[in-house]
């Protein structure tokens, strides 16, 4: 099989019912993720300074990396799923960065049945929506409370 059929499976959120277990597994990872992010980017703000969100930066391509491999790992059957899923993928990496997220569904798009396109959009829609708005959301703060 190739791998990115794979990884197409793998993508689908695992269809799994909601339990103790499924929801420990998210809770816990995404305890850690927090952690990791916050200890991260505040050591790269201490080396590098705060004139550009350097910390962010690096949380985001190291969730990148760290989602990428993951895939990997998932595919070759060498992490389990859906226990393996939710812990690291929805928990640790869904807490420490979506970016990890929005990587690994724009890779998804641009492979699947050939849309690159449909990524581009995926890319420009999300930047462009997420900028507008938190532009809008601080805006509607300000005449609401300002």
């Amino acid at each position: 099989m190739d791998p990115m059929d794979a990884l197409m499976t793998a993508t689908q959120f695992p269809a799994i019912l909601p339990s103790l277990t499924g929801l420990g597994l998210v809770a816990l990872g995404g305890a850690a993720g927090a952690v990791a992010r916050y200890h991260m980017a505040a050591a790269i703000e201490r080396r590098l300074g705060t004139a550009m969100p350097w910390g962010t930066l690096v949380v985001n391509l190291s969730a990148a990396l760290l989602a990428g491999g993951l895939l990997a790992l998932f595919n070759l059957g060498r992490l389990p799923v859906p226990a393996g899923w939710l812990l690291l993928i929805a928990g640790l990496l869904g807490s420490y960065s979506t970016v990890s997220s929005f990587s690994i569904q724009t890779l998804v798009l641009a492979r699947q049945h050939g849309y690159p396109l449909r990524a581009l959009l995926y890319v420009l829609l999300s930047v462009t929506g997420c900028l507008v708005l938190v532009t809008g959301g601080y805006l509607l703060g300000v005449w609401c409370c300002g």
